[in-house]
Order: C-alpha cells, then structure tokens, then sequence
C-alpha cells in the first residue's frame, strides 16, 4: 500500500516535534515542558510535518501507474481515460492495468497483439481464424463463404475471475469480480475495421494474473499478422 494511505507513527511525529523545539530560544517566555501549550502545538507540527514527509515518500508509488493510488485519476486523465471500455472495468487493479495497457500497446491488430492486449487485463484467450474454402482442401474442412476470410472467433473462459488482492487493491474494491464485457468491449474496439468478431467461452475458468506475470505483449506483439485477419 502507498505510504501516503498511512498515517506517520508517533516516534516519527515525535522526532520532528523535538527538531523544532530546538528551534525556539531559550527562556520562560518559550517553555515547552509537556502538558503546556506551546508544547501541544508543537507536537501537532510534527505530527503535520511527519505526514508530509510520508506523502513526499508515497510520490515515488504514485509515480509509477502500478502501485498509484492517490493520483489514479490524473494518470488516466494523461492517457485519454475513461474509454467506451473502461467504464465496465471495476477496481483499483483493473484501472492500474488499463493505464499500463494504454501506455505500453501498439496498435497492430494482429492476432498476437489482440491475445496480448486481453492477456494484459487478465483474460487468457485464443483466436481462431476462419478462411473460406479454397482449391485443394482436404476432407473435414469447413465449408465457409469468402466473407469469412475477415472473420476471427475469441476462445475465452466462461469466467475469469479478478480477486481481490493484498498488496494491490484498496478498501472499496470488490473481493472478486468476474466477467466478460471488458474482454468483448477491447477486442472489437482493437480489431480490424473490416473484421468481425465472436467470442466462444469454451476454455477453463481461470483467475486473474498477478502483476509479476505481466508482460507489455502487445507493444511487441504486431510482428507475426495470420493473414485472415489483416488481408
């Protein structure tokens, strides 16, 4: 959790509360024993100056759109967030990976790229191209008109679910969150204009990945397009 979200412990407080008393002059003017005014004041000052000191720590959280927190709002304010997908996403986790995602991906939509972006909010997924039936087919091949040539199916589970985690989420966060439309809402706003997407949840239900097992797939993913999908 940031350092920001925590409130300074009192040993700290109390450190910068004697740095300032060794500030003031010597003198009965300036008594500060304990229980006197000026010593209360005082020691609400370093309370105050220990909090700054624990924010001033948090930025090096809030710099990296990973571990942010307080400044979630202006890391996706910076990558042209909410999009018409990322309103259905739900969590401090799943906004993290939505900043990540905007920041790291290049639009090439191949098929590669598309199985990382989804691998990239948490859904493992295969895609399956379709091609209309051609000179020199062999016997079981699908019988298929020329408009399935842009045509490709998403092999996905019936529920991936996104669970709450320690070291990641926030108070306010749901325990667990599973479901499809982020994934559906991302693939067609990634895919080919000219291509046409169905989704099959046919694969094993699986989880959320951690972060350790992030990797930026889709900024390297544009090499390798099947040609169903970019012809």
């Amino acid at each position: 959790m940031p350092a920001a979200t925590l409130e300074p412990t009192v040993a700290r407080a109390a450190a910068y509360a004697q740095q300032l008393l060794q500030l003031f002059p010597p003198g009965p003017l300036w008594e500060s024993s304990p229980g006197r005014t000026l010593y209360r004041l005082i020691e609400g000052w370093g309370t105050t100056l220990a909090r700054l000191e624990l924010r001033v720590l948090g930025l090096l959280d809030e710099a990296d759109p990973r571990t942010a927190l307080a400044l979630l709002p202006e890391w996706e304010e910076a990558v042209g967030l909410p999009t018409a997908c990322a309103p259905l996403a739900v969590g401090t986790l799943l906004r993290r990976y939505a900043i990540v995602t905007e920041l790291t991906q290049r639009a090439v939509p191949t098929p590669a790229f598309l199985v990382a972006l989804a691998a990239s909010l948490g859904f493992a997924v295969t895609i399956e191209e379709h091609a209309p039936l051609k000179a020199g087919f062999r016997a079981g091949d699908r019988v298929q008109p020329v408009e399935w040539a842009h045509v490709f199916t998403v092999h996905a589970p019936a529920q991936t679910a996104q669970f709450f985690t320690a070291s990641a989420s926030v108070a306010g966060d749901p325990l667990t969150d599973s479901g499809n439309d982020v994934l559906e809402c991302t693939i067609n706003a990634a895919r080919p204009a000219q291509s046409i997407a169905l989704f099959e949840y046919d694969l094993p239900a699986s989880g959320f990945a951690p972060w350790e097992d992030l990797q930026p797939g889709p900024a390297a993913a544009g090499a390798g397009a099947l040609p169903g999908l970019m012809s």
